[in-house]
């Protein structure tokens, strides 16, 4: 199944027959949630590979029964689950709510005559637990580039230093988050640490947006240039980048078929 092709209809035909929480290494947790066969346990895992996510915990104030919310950033759909458990019912539910969870995986109870058998799929989907600012936080560096033409806008590009950090960073989940929000209209603070080093600051006060990224390798004469030819109040797109295992130079990042992924800035505050 294609991200582009996610639709209400997919998420509102399986049939739930309950969870199981496992342990992992580390005092870690893997959520296994039950469906009614293997082909909708397949279709199901296939969707959480192929589709970018956010899991919301919430439980009952009044049964206690935890309820699980996916939320796709993509299709910007939703998937609620009624777990129908509760910490008395079922103890271990309680590790979806202490940070614990590190993946889900989907699976089928297989044999109806011996309560608690059952088969799961082993290629699990790791649950994102980052901020945003601890995704953007394990960039590297930052790449500043002025506009030449009235056709391209200046560009930002938050650097990583390899393809490994960036994955693990969930950083492009991280951008796209930013991205879906339609109102808002972010500013970019820059703050100059030292002659190699310095800060950044996304922020939008009315959406309570405030991501702090420190510690950034930059170019002095890019920004120079970048300062002089940018207008304070003039838009620009925030990227995804990728340093050359040269060091020498920062690749943008294709988090699309189509492309590279882009939140648009609203202007910027330098300090110096």
């Amino acid at each position: 199944m294609s991200k582009t092709t996610l639709t209400e209809q997919d998420l509102s035909t399986f049939q739930y027959d309950g969870l199981s929480i496992q342990p992992m290494t580390n005092g870690k947790y893997l959520l296994i949630l039950m469906l009614k066969n293997r082909s909708e346990s397949k279709k199901l895992m296939d969707i959480l590979h192929e589709n970018l996510f956010d899991l919301a915990i919430t439980v009952n104030e009044e049964t206690g029964i935890y309820n699980l919310i996916f939320h796709f950033t993509d299709s910007d759909l939703n998937m609620e689950i009624n777990t129908g458990k509760t910490e008395t019912s079922y103890p271990n539910i309680k590790n979806l709510q202490n940070n614990t969870l590190h993946s889900i995986t989907t699976g089928f109870w297989n044999h109806p005559e011996q309560p608690g058998s059952f088969e799961w799929n082993q290629n699990f989907k790791k649950i994102s637990t980052m901020s945003t600012q601890e995704s953007f936080g394990l960039a590297e560096g930052v790449q500043f580039t002025a506009s030449t033409s009235d056709n391209q806008p200046p560009v930002v590009i938050l650097a990583f230093p390899d393809q490994e950090r960036l994955l693990s960073s969930e950083a492009i989940n991280a951008l796209r988050k930013l991205a879906k929000m339609k109102e808002c209209r972010p500013v970019l603070e820059i703050k100059i640490i030292d002659q190699e080093h310095l800060n950044l600051r996304l922020w939008d006060i009315f959406f309570e947006l405030d991501i702090h990224i420190n510690k950034l390798k930059y170019n002095p004469d890019e920004i120079k240039s970048f300062i002089e030819k940018t207008d304070k109040n003039d838009h620009f797109i925030f990227v995804l980048g990728l340093y050359t295992p040269d060091k020498k130079q920062i690749t943008l990042v294709a988090t699309k078929d189509t492309g590279p992924e882009f939140v648009m800035i609203y202007g910027y505050k330098y300090i110096a």
